[in-house]
């Protein structure tokens, strides 16, 4: 490639780097262009809202860095664990509020900084309701109840 070549492919990559960068964050809604909520986690990105309908979603879920999920209803959403495992894993500056989140081993589990669990119930799960490890979520304004181990544990935090 040749200097003029060089500096117009440097120029491109500047322009696309920009834009590729400075995307509005978007709103998704589960169900709708996605089924389940781990389809919607999968194409969110960073600023991203995903706001989940009423009913029950059999899965295990992974709220990616600085993405938002939030029930439309208080409690109408239940994410279930089918018996195993961890529901939900919460990333760095991500949110989950307004869930009723059960039937796992662990329900929420955290190792992330700035993430936040607000207005959720935390119910029947095998060991605890909230596991935290390395660093303390901002847990607010949550039912953590009927959880075999313990409601809310710690490690390092």
């Amino acid at each position: 490639m040749n200097l003029a070549a060089k500096k117009i492919h440097f120029v491109i990559m500047c322009i696309m780097t920009f834009f590729l960068s400075n995307t509005q964050a978007v709103s998704i809604t589960v169900p709708g262009k996605v089924p389940t909520i781990s389809a919607a986690m999968a194409s969110a990105k960073k600023g991203d809202t995903v706001w989940v309908e009423a009913g029950t979603y059999r899965e295990h879920v992974y709220i990616p860095s600085s993405v938002t999920l939030i029930s439309k209803g208080l409690f109408t959403a239940i994410i279930d664990g089918s018996g195993r495992g961890t529901v939900v894993t919460v990333g760095t500056n991500s949110t989950i509020s307004g869930f009723d989140i059960r039937n796992g081993t662990v329900g929420v589990f955290s190792t992330s900084s700035n993430a936040t669990i607000t207005r959720c119930r935390i119910i029947y799960n095998q060991q605890t309701g909230i596991m935290c490890v390395g660093n303390l979520p901002r847990i607010e304004d949550n039912v953590i109840a009927y959880n075999r181990g313990s409601g809310i544990q710690g490690w390092d935090v």
